[in-house]
């Protein structure tokens, strides 16, 4: 069931991370995952860390403030904060109260070249926040 809705949210252009640990190439850790690239050039990146009980949910869009032109700044890091405000089947405010609800840390942020979005929830509401950002991204 994760699997398949996972593939349903790349559809939509959506990469979900699960239980994403951070480390440097310089290191020498290697980080286990699976990718899909769909036909449409969208990529699913999937990673399993069973070491905590939380799961992890990013979605990351090529869109960031370096085509903007001055005097006309500021649209992509507008569009970060619009993404958040509604989705046809949660409403206005619905993601953060669900996300509340379940005991998520939920935040994004805009670069030159990236816009993204994610949530860190306890394991057994993964579902529920992969269903979110289905929503939303629709």
């Amino acid at each position: 069931m994760i699997r398949t809705m996972a593939r349903r949210l790349a559809a939509l252009g959506i990469m979900a991370v699960w239980g994403c640990t951070g480390g440097s190439s310089s290191s020498g850790v290697s980080v286990d995952y699976e990718k899909y690239e769909l036909a449409n050039g969208m990529d699913v990146i999937l990673h399993v860390d069973r070491s905590d009980p939380v799961a992890a949910v990013a979605m990351t869009f090529h869109v960031g403030s370096a085509r903007e032109v001055p005097g006309r700044t500021g649209f992509a890091h507008l569009f970060e904060h619009l993404f958040f405000l509604d989705s046809e089947n949660l409403g206005p405010g619905g993601l953060d109260k669900l996300m509340t609800r379940v005991g998520s840390s939920t935040n994004g942020s805009t670069s030159r070249d990236r816009t993204n979005y994610f949530e860190v929830v306890p394991k057994d509401a993964l579902e529920k926040a992969l269903w979110a950002e289905s929503d939303k991204a629709g």
